[in-house]
């Protein structure tokens, strides 16, 4: 099972909002990898409702530390923004 953690301090964050004074944001995904040994997405959408991307937010792998998968939260909009970790058909 995957969850969000703070990077680098490595604190766990899955399920809490965060707030963000800067236009990105880098977090940690402990366990990125599923059952099959594929690695999980990590994409932005809207809270209200999941089924649909949000706008102006990107996500960007990058490079592993220990069990973690780093990625780059940028957004070019203010609001709030749910983050999933999703597998390749896209279930959470």
């Amino acid at each position: 099972m995957a969850n969000f953690q703070g990077f680098p301090s490595g604190h766990a964050i899955s399920g809490k909002t965060l707030p963000v004074v800067k236009s990105s944001i880098s977090i940690g995904l402990w366990g990125y990898l599923d059952f099959n040994q594929h690695e999980l997405n990590v994409v932005a959408v809207d809270p209200w409702n999941p089924s649909r991307s949000f706008p102006g937010v990107t996500t960007q792998p990058g490079k592993t530390v220990g069990n973690s998968r780093i990625w780059n939260v940028t957004s070019t909009v203010s609001g709030k923004v749910r983050i999933e970790a999703r597998v390749g058909d896209g279930s959470t």
